[in-house]
């Protein structure tokens, strides 16, 4: 394998450059809505949408992120009133995570609002490409595994 020429023909960078710009756009249009939620509390919100009643580090996992991030973005959002932390009835030692009803209510809004960050990514861009790229994009990863 060559080498790149130049930062425009790394990809490792440019998944970088990509990375940053779609989080800054969420950012943008979350705070032209009028949503007080940052694009890592999105991320929570996102998987608790599909499944509640989850421990925290189920979260870490799901997110690939590590407990002590995720316990510093819980901890904001139970103070903004979107997440609560209920005890397990199957084990009290573990504390299980919900969305409030306020969180529950943001769904519909966020989902349609970083929906068009999303199709503003892909503008222009084939389904076959994305299939590919996403096949490489996976392989990557399996490679830094």
């Amino acid at each position: 394998m060559e080498a790149p020429k130049s930062l425009d023909e790394n990809i490792i960078y440019q998944i970088g450059e990509t990375s940053k710009l779609v989080h800054k756009r969420v950012t943008a249009i979350f705070l032209e809505r009028g949503f007080d939620v940052t694009v890592e509390q999105f991320s929570v919100l996102a998987l608790l949408w599909y499944k509640e009643g989850v421990k925290q580090q189920d979260i870490a996992d799901g997110l690939k992120r590590n407990k002590t991030t995720i316990t510093r973005i819980v901890e904001n959002m139970i103070n903004r009133n979107l997440i609560v932390k209920v005890p397990d009835q199957l084990d009290k030692r573990n504390k299980l995570i919900y969305l409030t009803q306020k969180g529950k209510a943001l769904q519909k809004e966020m989902v349609e609002a970083s929906g068009l960050v999303y199709y503003q990514t892909l503008n222009n861009i084939t389904p076959k490409d994305i299939e590919k790229c996403l096949v490489i994009l996976k392989q990557m990863i399996k490679n830094l595994q």
